[in-house]
């Protein structure tokens, strides 16, 4: 029996071409994968997957917000990652094909498109387009998640909170304009390990290099004065690197 996609996800698909896993593949190439696909809603505060459970789906954001983070013991979250409309959730754990590290969880009321993990995990075999993609998403996480390590571990608040607003700016293609964060402040500290008391402290810090912060809202007094906090790994979300409009020569980290 032909396989056919869901009117629902089809209506979707032109949002689905942006995403990372589905880079380069056309709806005929998808059928065998998005076929067996549903939207589901979430309210705010849904456990998707509990730490320590088997995965079941790969997540895709249609709407909303979600984070994944690990629960220690003693109550206390690191928060690895929050996410918005257009990311994936869950890829690393369903080819992992071990119980959960992470739990995540709807933070704003979303949409998600799920497609079971045993499927994924086919398809994944069988198409190697696919294969590429995912293994191009899992070395680009993997990065992610050293460049997150050596923040908390080597830089100050300043520098991390800095360079998420530096990455946030580029993410959204607003180089030098005024932007407004997708995410609560409160959520951003608790990913960047810091205490309310410290994030109130470091705004201030940033104030004084003419970064304002006013809700989510951030203003800048001068286009370049978040690139201060420039990095190799976000220096290569910048369309302005390897060119002389680079204020800070980025492109002397992209060539080592």
């Amino acid at each position: 029996m032909m396989t056919t996609i869901p009117t629902s996800i089809r209506q979707r698909f032109n949002e689905l071409q942006h995403v990372k896993l589905f880079e380069g593949m056309d709806i005929g190439a998808l059928t065998p994968l998005l076929s067996a696909a549903r939207i589901q809603k979430y309210h705010e505060s849904k456990i998707i997957l509990r730490q320590d459970d088997p995965p079941t789906h790969l997540c895709i954001i249609l709407e909303g917000q979600a984070r994944i983070y690990r629960m220690h013991e003693d109550g206390r979250e690191a928060v690895t990652r929050i996410l918005s409309k257009g990311h994936t959730m869950f890829e690393n754990v369903i080819f992992f094909d071990e119980f959960s590290p992470v739990n995540g969880e709807i933070i704003k009321h979303a949409e998600l498109m799920m497609i079971p993990a045993r499927l994924v995990q086919k398809f994944a075999a069988d198409n190697a387009t696919f294969a590429v993609n995912v293994a191009k998403v899992l070395a680009e996480r993997t990065n992610q998640m050293m460049f997150q390590q050596e923040l908390i571990s080597l830089h100050s608040a300043k520098d991390r909170l800095g360079a998420f607003f530096l990455s946030a700016m580029l993410e959204q293609k607003k180089f030098g304009q005024n932007f407004k964060l997708d995410f609560e402040k409160a959520l951003v500290a608790r990913h960047l390990a810091m205490t309310p008391e410290t994030l109130s402290r470091t705004l201030k810090e940033l104030k004084n290099l003419g970064i304002n912060v006013n809700g989510n809202s951030i203003t800048l007094e001068k286009p370049c004065t978040l690139c201060q906090f420039y990095d190799g790994m976000i220096a290569r979300k910048c369309d302005k690197a390897r060119t002389d409009a680079c204020p800070h020569h980025h492109r002397k980290y992209l060539n080592n």
